[in-house]
This record gives C-alpha cells, sequence and structure tokens, in this order.
C-alpha cells in the first residue's frame, strides 16, 4: 500500500519557504518577491512543489519576454520610435505636441545692456543681472501625407521670454519676449544619399521677433 503524502503551505510558515528555495545570489530576490505575491494569493492546499514550479515558470517568461525586448540602442532607430510615439499621440483630439524645448530656468547676466531701457523708463540702470527665462513651443499637423506623399505639413508657435522676476522698482516687467511662428513640411522615410541613411528631412520657414518698435525691435 502506497501512502502519499502532501506538505501544505500556510501562511504561518512563509519564513521557512522562502529560505528553502534554492536559488542563486542574483535570482535570490526576485524569487522571494515571487513567493510572497504566490502566497497572498495562494490557498491553504497549494504545496511547496506546486509553489515553487509557478515561480520558475513566471521567472522563464519573464527573462523570455525581456530578452526579446532588449535591443541595442545602435541597433534602434530612436528618431523612428519618437516620431511613431509622437503622432499616435497627435491622432488623439484636444492634443498639441511640443516643438522645440520647453523649460523655465533662472538666469544671471554679467553686464546687462541698460541704455534701452534707461531711456525708455528714465531710471538709471533699471535692469537687474537676475531673471527667469522661459519658453512654450508646440505645434499642430494641418495637412497629412500631402497628395498621398509621405509628406506632412505643420504650424508651429514658440514663445520664450526673459522676466525680470526680482525687479520690485519696476514691477517685475518682462523685459523681452520673442515670438516665432513657423511652417514647415516634414518626412520621414530612409533615402541612402551618397552612401548615408537619411532618416528624413525638414523644410520651413519661421520668424523670429519681439513685435517692438526702435530701440528695442528685435526681428
Amino acid at each position: 500500500m502506497c501512502v502519499r503524502h502532501h506538505i501544505f503551505i500556510t501562511r504561518s510558515a512563509i519564513l521557512l519557504l522562502l529560505f528553502s528555495v534554492a536559488v542563486d545570489a542574483a535570482g535570490q530576490t526576485t524569487n522571494k518577491v515571487c513567493v510572497v505575491e504566490a502566497l497572498s494569493r495562494a490557498d491553504d492546499s497549494m504545496t511547496v512543489g506546486e509553489l515553487r514550479e509557478l515561480c520558475r515558470q513566471t521567472n522563464a517568461e519573464g527573462a523570455s519576454e525581456a530578452k526579446e525586448l532588449e535591443v541595442p540602442v545602435y541597433e534602434r532607430n530612436v528618431l523612428e520610435e519618437r516620431i511613431a510615439i509622437e503622432r499616435a499621440f497627435e491622432e488623439r483630439p484636444f492634443v498639441i505636441t511640443a516643438n522645440q524645448p520647453n523649460y523655465i530656468l533662472a538666469s544671471m547676466m554679467g553686464s546687462p545692456n541698460q541704455a534701452p531701457f534707461t531711456g525708455i523708463t528714465g531710471v538709471p540702470n533699471p535692469v537687474e543681472d537676475n531673471e527667469m527665462v522661459f519658453q512654450v513651443s508646440i505645434k499642430a499637423p494641418l495637412w497629412r501625407n500631402v497628395f498621398g506623399t509621405n509628406i506632412d505639413t505643420y504650424f508651429a508657435y514658440t514663445v520664450r521670454s526673459w522676466w525680470q522676476l526680482y525687479n520690485d522698482d519696476l514691477s517685475a516687467p518682462f523685459r523681452e519676449t520673442n515670438y516665432q511662428p513657423e511652417i514647415f513640411l516634414r518626412s520621414f522615410t530612409n533615402h541612402e544619399l551618397l552612401g548615408i541613411n537619411v532618416v528624413g528631412w525638414t523644410l520651413g520657414f519661421n520668424h523670429e521677433s519681439n513685435g517692438r518698435s526702435d530701440p528695442l525691435s528685435r526681428s
């Protein structure tokens, strides 16, 4: 007569089970996490062998998936990946994507040009050395696949401001604000040019101006 003995897992035996799992040093933490998670879902009828097999299969599947996704950067077309993600976002309603970098930062000038602002404000040395600089730049597609080609048309708008935030004497004015509207064509199709793989190109027109008259005009 053969009697089969089963060892059942109870939550009170968690420490004993963790130390009984035979794994190498690198995979020990992963297996402990697996055991703890499996114990939280298992009932009292699950055996030690069943729990070990469950964790072994889980770890093997995770390692296989990670190996498939692990592609060296030099073998990936990072630009194409970025464009694909960006286009997916642009297909959503009410989404506007970034064009140039968007940022805000603290800035310090060594010796700002005081002359133009002194003549306007009548205050000697009105510009302070410390100020904040920020830029907001967005774009939106106007026409996808122009005339059935792989060319897209975009409109973009960028605003960059220099803000005298700490200038209490002049009520924290904006020393300068530049506006840059632009329209451009863009295509991302691989082409061979003189032995070089050209991933894409952009051709457009932009105009940058601060919208002010002399002596503060910049364009």
